[in-house]
C-alpha cells in the first residue's frame, strides 16, 4: 500500500522509523510511503499516529492499493482511526487520568 501523511497528527511511526510532516514529506517526496501488506490488504509492518489533538478527534489516513504487479489503483481510499477518550495529551504518549 502506498500511505499518505495523515491528517491531524503530529507524527506518524513506520516500521519503528518516526516522521513529522516535514519529514515525511523529505524522505517520501513523491507524498507517500509504500508499506508491504499481506494477501488481505493488511500493513505488515506497524504504522502508529501521535495525534495533533487534546482529547476526542479523528486522524485521516489516505491510502492507495498496489497489485503484485506493482500497479497502484487510481482511486484511493480512507482510513479514519477515532481517539474517543478525552485527556489524551499529544506529544507526550501517555493518558493524562
Amino acid at each position: 500500500i502506498q500511505v499518505q501523511y495523515p491528517t491531524n497528527a503530529t507524527s506518524i511511526t513506520i516500521n519503528g522509523v518516526n516522521y513529522t510532516a516535514a519529514s515525511f514529506a523529505t524522505a517520501f517526496p513523491l507524498g507517500y510511503a509504500t508499506v508491504p501488506a499481506n494477501s488481505s490488504g493488511n500493513p505488515t509492518q506497524p504504522i502508529t499516529v501521535d495525534p495533533s489533538f487534546d482529547g476526542a478527534g479523528s486522524v485521516v489516513f489516505t491510502y492507495y492499493t498496489v497489485d503484485n504487479a506493482g500497479v497502484v489503483s487510481a482511486a484511493s481510499a480512507t482510513a479514519t482511526v477515532p481517539f474517543l477518550r478525552a485527556g489524551c495529551s499529544p506529544n507526550a504518549g501517555m493518558w493524562i487520568d
